[in-house]
């Protein structure tokens, strides 16, 4: 019977739940009728998309109430400002740039490819450093690959998933064209654009795959390079050869390159002196075969080539930060996340023939971005920033369009104007990082979450911490394939190991509940909710969590919340009132007040089973 009832409680809340100078601004009072309305939502929902979008996080209940009750008529500019300045936006976007370029370790027991990667991406967060400079670090590090905030992460794929050199390079420029540019070039590395890509992508039409070639050309002379003097060293003071430690990644062109000092590794064959030689037969690699000879390296949207005293992958690093391109591609990139779909969807789809109406016309194609002229007004001032994410962020987030109550337009007329938020497409469901911390925050749980190989850095928070799609480690403590131990759990306070993996384990199966993906296995994220996730949620160990309490010390949070409404400490309103601002970020109404005061009553017991119908409404998940 309590069962039942506590069905028809979720089923009844269910039904109830559901600036002058800035550029978005100014476009927008261009496209809308003197009298059209676009009302602002209320300063709960903006506190909770703010920060859910911005932060990952719930925001915390106590600053909720403070923000609604402030007065200040620039409260959200200076929230807006707090949430940038965050350590939680570090993490948050942090794992943004991870996902980007798909950071995980393919080869290395300790994941110390992956963890320096990450911390490289990291920096460059917290720094607000510019994203062309970051971007140049990625494309031209160079040195041993285990290094410190090494980029050699972004380029084993290719290497790992290729024998054959010409296709690792090929598959090399094609990663840094979709990533970089939000250009997808993988067609023309097997053949010419024209009678393929018709209607698809004008521009890449025209394209010709020698000149993919010479795009490839910049990389030719990047390899892995096995320092000898390194092994000698180990051998002389006969110590172990680590031999990740002695790999190098290295530019043959580079002035500093000794040659004599090691060898190529596995690529002898085929590396030809660093050139680019298109040649190849049929079998040879997984691309047709190659006639062209030996190509030279030549930026293909430019014609643009290696300067005097450049290396190849130097001059290539270059000419990509300064391609108008690169920072359009990152301005969409961010639109997209703030705003639910890209001004070019999807956001590595770019036909650089239809970016505007002048472009477009020449070609009789309709334009590609949905707003052209703001999106080039936003990629204006990115540059202008010096690349900056923080300063276009702050423009987009400050804007009436973001602030926009889109479930409550007074004039039908804005969807057709702002089509971001036509058909209800602001409306996401979190990501799976956001719902499980969410869950622990209104749970009041500690994960307790350990690293593969940063044991160091103790114990994280939050899932946006972890920089890779199979963590959190259980055996962060041991090394899996010797079975050695890596540390001592009780040197971190953790006198239950059984306990702490049970914790791992469970966090791990939430983000693959709620669609995170690997990208070892190559599964892509999925954030759309479907009955496997809605069971998960109503009857899996998140249930266990609410309803039954869950791990040894049980929900602290919910523990203490029914412990205070049976002593008569705090009344139903009262517990009502926070659970609701604590799980959804906003107070009940009248009708949802009273469904919930009619079934609590005066058992405590059932102030478990509110918070349980809170987190499986839609709109705790959604935002």
């Amino acid at each position: 019977m309590r069962t039942i009832c506590i069905y028809l409680l979720l089923l009844t809340l269910s039904a109830l739940a559901f600036g002058a100078d800035n550029p978005i601004n100014s476009r927008q009072n261009q496209a809308a009728p003197a009298k059209m309305a676009y009302p602002q939502t209320d300063d709960y929902t903006f506190i909770r998309r703010l920060m859910l979008d911005t932060t990952g996080t719930l925001p915390n209940p106590n600053r909720v109430s403070q923000f609604v009750n402030d007065q200040n008529p620039n409260k959200r500019a200076r929230l807006i400002d707090e949430a940038l300045a965050s350590d939680a936006f570090n993490n948050r976007w942090t794992a943004f740039f991870d996902e980007m370029f798909s950071n995980q370790t393919l080869f290395d027991p300790g994941a110390k490819s992956r963890n320096e990667f990450h911390k490289l991406l990291r920096e460059g967060v917290i720094n607000d450093t510019g994203w062309d400079e970051t971007a140049r670090k990625i494309l031209t590090y160079s040195g041993p690959i285990l290094n410190e905030k090494s980029s050699f992460v972004f380029w084993q794929t290719q290497i790992m998933d290729s024998e054959f050199r010409l296709d690792q390079l090929d598959d090399q420029v094609a990663y840094i064209t979709d990533t970089f540019l939000g250009v997808q070039t993988r067609c023309i590395s097997c053949h010419n654009g024209k009678y393929h890509l018709e209607g698809i992508n004008e521009d890449l039409v025209t394209r010709k795959r020698s000149e993919f070639w010479g795009m490839a050309a910049f990389l030719a002379s990047t390899a892995i390079f096995i320092d000898e003097a390194a092994i000698e060293a180990a051998e002389e003071s006969e110590s172990e050869v680590d031999y990740f430690q002695v790999l190098q990644w290295i530019d043959t062109d580079a002035a500093d390159f000794n040659p004599e000092s090691g060898y190529i590794e596995g690529q002898e064959d085929y590396f030809n002196n660093g050139e680019y030689v298109a040649q190849s037969s049929g079998g040879e690699g997984m691309r047709p075969a190659r006639a062209g000879g030996v190509i030279q390296p030549v930026y293909m949207f430019t014609g643009e080539t290696p300067a005097p005293g450049e290396t190849r992958r130097e001059a290539l690093a270059r000419i990509v930060t300064a391609d108008r391109q690169f920072a359009r591609n990152m301005v969409n990139r961010i639109w997209a996340h703030y705003f639910g779909e890209g001004f070019v969807n999807p956001v590595n789809g770019f036909d650089l023939a239809r970016l505007n109406n002048v472009s477009s016309a020449a070609i009789n194609a309709k334009p590609q971005p949905y707003d052209s002229e703001l999106m080039e007004t936003i990629t204006d001032e990115f540059i202008a920033s010096g690349y900056k994410l923080r300063p276009i962020m702050r423009t987009m987030l400050n804007s009436k369009l973001y602030q926009l109550d889109y479930e409550n337009l007074a004039d039908p007329g804005t969807a057709k104007i702002w089509p971001y938020w036509g058909g209800n497409r602001r409306v996401r469901r979190l990501e799976s990082e956001a719902i499980v911390d969410a869950l622990y925050t209104v749970t009041g749980v500690d994960p307790h979450m350990m690293v593969t190989g940063l044991l160091d850095e103790g114990f994280k928070s939050s899932t946006w911490q972890l920089p890779g799609s199979i963590e959190p480690n259980p055996y962060a403590f041991y090394d899996e394939e010797t079975g050695t131990q890596l540390g001592n759990p009780a040197d971190y306070g953790i006198e239950d190991t059984e306990d702490f993996m049970e914790r791992q384990y469970l966090t791990m199966d939430l983000l693959r509940l709620f669609g995170r993906g690997s990208r070892i296995d190559l599964i892509p994220r999925n954030n759309r909710t479907n009955i496997q996730t809605a069971l998960g949620m109503m009857n899996g160990d998140i249930n266990n969590w609410l309803v039954l309490g869950g791990f040894d010390e049980n929900n602290p949070y919910i523990e203490q919340l029914a412990g205070q409404h049976q002593s008569g400490q705090k009344t139903t309103d009262q517990v009502i009132d926070e659970l609701y601002l604590r799980v959804l970020i906003r107070q009940p109404d009248a009708i949802e007040r009273a469904a919930a005061s009619s079934y609590i009553g005066g058992n405590s017991e059932r102030v478990f089973d509110l918070l349980w119908a809170l987190v499986n409404l839609p709109e705790f998940l959604y935002r």
